[in-house]
């Protein structure tokens, strides 16, 4: 998948009160290893975090359920 907002908040968990990890920038293409409702986990580095389904456009062959 490919952020489309800028900069884009990846969180430790899968809420808007969650802890901010890092902001990404714009057009980063990350891993998704995980999906909730409204949610992504994705790989970024050397960890994961969570982004908004909002601020992604999905790429390629998915995300596991």
């Amino acid at each position: 998948m490919t952020t489309t907002g800028s900069p884009l908040n990846l969180r430790s968990a899968p809420s808007t009160d969650a802890e901010v990890i890092t902001q990404l920038p714009y057009g980063l293409t990350l891993q998704a290893t995980a999906q909730v409702p409204g949610w992504y986990r994705v790989v970024y580095l050397d960890g994961q975090g969570w982004v908004s389904v909002s601020f992604v456009t999905p790429s390629g062959g998915g995300c596991p359920a």
